[in-house]
């Protein structure tokens, strides 16, 4: 297991419900937090609901809450898909929504936010011990190789620990060269010619 590998486990083991979900950067100017998804809501909300007619512009917003445009639409889709928001035109939207609290609506996003990055974890987390059960099938054999489509060219097969780079100069089209690199163990290079 590399050391990110290690770090993701111990980062998902630490998770047992959405609720309990540590926020990273919790305070820190920049942090998570100040770019969550309730803050960013509560802040969109704010313009919106301030704005002449309840009507705002969406490129408008994204200038400025300087945030890029997709969080502007994740935050509209939402509230257009519970009855808080319309769409106007092409890039503006008009809140049509009872005077639900501000409070109440960021408690749903943060809610949902909590729900995401538990899941998110969760599927990291499956996806490791995928990888580390099924480690020892992690190969191909020499006929698998051959029954490659459009193999009539000479194949090299490289088997390295992690962390090794690879650079591939090409000077012309017919002369390539590569340059393998392992600070962590030895390298085994393999030609297959068909």
């Amino acid at each position: 297991m590399n050391s990110s590998q290690k770090k993701r486990s111990e980062e998902s083991s630490e998770v047992s419900s959405p609720s309990s979900t540590p926020k990273k950067g919790v305070g820190t100017p920049g942090g998570r937090q100040e770019h969550s998804l309730g803050v960013l809501t509560q802040k969109f909300l704010d313009l919106l609901l301030n704005s002449d007619e309840k009507t705002i512009d969406l490129n408008q917003a994204v200038h400025i809450l300087g945030v890029p445009k997709r969080r502007i639409y994740d935050i509209t889709n939402v509230l257009e898909g519970v009855g808080l928001v319309e769409k106007k035109l092409k890039n503006r939207i008009q809140w049509v929504g009872d005077s639900l609290e501000n409070s109440e609506i960021l408690d749903l996003f943060q809610s949902q936010e909590a729900n995401l990055d538990f899941w998110t974890r969760e599927m990291e987390r499956k996806i490791d011990d995928l990888l580390e059960t099924n480690k020892d099938l992690a190969y191909l054999t020499l006929e698998d190789l051959q029954n490659l489509h459009g193999t009539q060219k000479t194949m090299i097969a490289i088997r390295s620990p992690p962390g090794t780079s690879v650079e591939v100069v090409s000077a012309s089209p017919q002369e390539q060269e590569v340059n393998l690199h392992s600070e962590t163990g030895e390298i085994l290079v393999h030609f297959f010619s068909q």
